[in-house]
């Protein structure tokens, strides 16, 4: 008897608390500004909740199922409406969707987080093979990978720029297509963003910036590599660089395309204020399913993922998106073809 009473109070204790930190997730503003200690330190726990929302659902199944069977129904109910809140989205993403008319000059990208320390080139070249795209931004690129792909891949992409670096930061975009005018590096800048953590990707750190000839328009294709939030610092760092891309995107009146690793999933308050902000989301848009791409190694790879890994678009339409299969990587590479509209 005692057990079963532990059991009730203990399923009820966890779809409160589960609840608790669910809306406050929701209604947390998106970045930190300048708070820190306690305030700095709720927003990355709010962050954590939304990232890993879809998990938290496949949590309280057990827990909701157990409180209706122990008899505890308004439990049960609460936890059924939280279960709905988590796992309903999820669903929805896997929702017939019409095929795309694919008439007229289309524009493959394909985005790829090699790992610093991945050496199975074999597969990152299978990969590009596979999907052939016009281009591909590569994150996490070194000197060491530079020397294998370039010579690999010049005759297919004799269009490059690599800011390539022996730790995890570096960059590079392989293209098909000539590049209207310089590609550039182009870092935010400590000092204007008011620096940040230093021994991961940062504020300050190059976000490669170059321009393609789509049926005689220019696109603008932006890489992206932000910080991790592994800690609330690297969190206040990463939601930085979110607001830069927002308002960068927000100024730029050409039609654009961002790809790489924003660290982020959709459901986080500062990706959704940039998507507010006119970008809209390729795999939401023409990809179905929940399109995880982290984490694609060890035993973590067979359990349910996050999309951190994104392109994101404005000016032009995505008629296709996709994940791609395993690199060697950490990550999945991620795939979108896009055109304009007629």
């Amino acid at each position: 008897m005692r057990t079963s009473t532990f059991l009730r109070f203990g399923a009820r204790a966890v779809i409160a608390l589960a609840a608790a930190a669910m809306l406050l997730a929701s209604v947390a503003p998106a970045g930190p500004g300048r708070d820190g200690g306690a305030v700095l330190a709720a927003l990355w726990a709010a962050f954590m909740v939304r990232t890993f929302w879809f998990h938290i659902g496949l949590a309280l199944l057990p827990v909701v199922a157990f409180a209706r069977w122990s008899g505890s129904r308004r439990w049960a109910l609460a936890g059924g409406l939280l279960l709905g809140w988590t796992l309903l989205p999820a669903a929805w993403s896997w929702r017939p969707r019409a095929g795309p008319s694919t008439d007229g000059p289309t524009l493959c990208v394909m985005s790829m987080n090699l790992l610093v320390s991945n050496r199975d080139i074999a597969a990152v070249l299978g990969r590009i093979a596979e999907h052939d795209p016009d281009i591909v931004l590569f994150q996490e690129y070194t000197p060491e990978t530079d020397r294998v792909l370039s010579a690999a891949l010049a005759e297919r992409y004799p269009h490059r720029i690599d800011a390539g670096r022996d730790d995890a930061f570096g960059q590079a975009i392989y293209s098909k297509l000539p590049f209207v005018g310089p590609p550039v590096l182009y870092p935010q800048g400590r000092e204007a963003s008011g620096g940040g953590p230093a021994g991961f990707v940062g504020s300050g750190d190059p976000q490669i910036r170059a321009v393609v000839d789509l049926d005689g328009r220019e696109v603008v294709i932006q890489n992206v590599h932000f910080s991790p939030p592994v800690g609330a610092e690297y969190f206040r760092d990463q939601t930085r660089m979110l607001g830069w891309l927002g308002a960068w995107a927000g100024a730029e009146v050409r039609p654009l395309i961002v790809g790489g690793d924003l660290n982020a999933t959709p459901e986080c308050a500062r990706v959704r204020a940039v998507l507010r902000g006119g970008l809209r989301d390729a795999h939401a848009e023409a990809g179905r399913g929940r399109g995880a791409t982290w984490p694609d190694r060890s035993l973590l790879r067979h359990a349910p993922g996050v999309r951190i890994d994104h392109l994101l678009f404005r000016g032009v339409e995505c008629i296709g998106s996709g994940v791609g299969r395993s690199t060697g990587s950490d990550h999945l590479p991620i795939i979108a073809k896009f055109r304009f509209g007629r």
